[in-house]
């Protein structure tokens, strides 16, 4: 189990081949692109890596927003950088991986 903090600013990147989440109520998800994540400093690795955009980066990265509400279904892109800004208590995260992604994984 891995439980994203909403109260810190952090953003997570996968390397699965599918990453859906799934909410029980309503959150906020922001995605970024790859191309933005030399804006950003890398924190830590665990079943997510993580990053941090320190204060003086935000004006040169851009976001696009997405609101999920009950029930539905999002997909997060490879190698995207996301945040989710709400309470996760009530979120559910399905990852999927054919074999080459899951040697590429095990490589990085």
């Amino acid at each position: 189990n891995f439980i994203f903090n909403p109260n810190n600013n952090n953003y997570y990147k996968h390397n699965n081949e599918l990453l859906l989440i799934r909410c029980k109520k309503p959150i906020n998800i922001s995605l970024i692109n790859p191309k933005y994540q030399e804006f950003f400093k890398y924190e830590n690795k665990s079943e997510f890596k993580e990053y941090s955009l320190d204060k003086k980066n935000y004006d040169k990265v851009t976001s696009i927003d997405i609101v999920s509400r009950e029930y539905n279904i999002v997909y997060i892109p490879r190698h995207w950088l996301f945040k989710i800004e709400n309470d996760n208590s009530q979120l559910e995260i399905y990852l999927s991986n054919n074999l080459f992604t899951y040697l590429f994984r095990l490589l990085n």
